[in-house]
């Protein structure tokens, strides 16, 4: 028994062309290293739809994201569905963490605090309720109020000539009664 039929082949070899296989019989592979070669090689270039290592990382990446993603979503949903059916027990179990962890409460509120707040004069509403607000600060016409009008940042407006400051506070002013006279008539 010094050869063997390859099964994909078909040719009769010497069984130093097989490779050892502990599951057979025989003690060796039922293809020959040849087509056995030739196997794995096509069954490589089918699976690289990549043409780098690094093409495949971001792949698998993204596909990480997505996943992520994906669970995160599903996990914020089934969180939410179970806060809304155990309000009190969540309730209790926050204000305990809250007791036992104060410092780390403190500093999570206050991230929050300043993440989220936005500087007064950021959005327009926030201009037009500041300037509803503050009447003597409207009144006055200073150098805050004449910088946010031009929409000029204060120490600029700090550089122009006093006389164009005063120009621009008479044009408000005029533009004012004006509004006041035709709201009157």
């Amino acid at each position: 028994m010094n050869t063997k039929v390859c099964t994909r082949c078909g040719n009769e070899k010497d069984i130093s062309e097989f490779h050892k296989d502990s599951q057979k019989k025989d003690g060796l592979g039922s293809q020959c290293k040849i087509c056995k070669t030739r196997f794995y090689i096509k069954k490589g270039k089918r699976r690289s739809k990549f043409s780098s290592e690094k093409e495949r990382q971001n792949s698998l990446k993204e596909s990480r994201k997505k996943c992520y993603q994906k669970q995160k979503k599903n996990r914020s949903e089934s969180h939410k569905i179970w806060a809304n059916k155990n309000k009190e027990a969540l309730r209790i179990y926050q204000k305990t963490w809250r007791d036992s962890n104060l410092e780390k409460a403190r500093a999570s509120g206050r991230a929050d605090y300043y993440k989220n707040k936005k500087p007064k004069f950021e959005t327009e509403e926030g201009r037009a309720f500041l300037i509803k607000k503050s009447k003597r600060f409207r009144d006055k016409l200073c150098i805050a109020y004449l910088a946010q009008v031009l929409r000029i940042k204060t120490k600029e407006l700090k550089e122009y000539p006093p006389l164009l400051i005063e120009a621009e506070r008479a044009r408000i002013q005029l533009y004012r009664t004006i509004k006041e006279k035709v709201n009157h008539t």
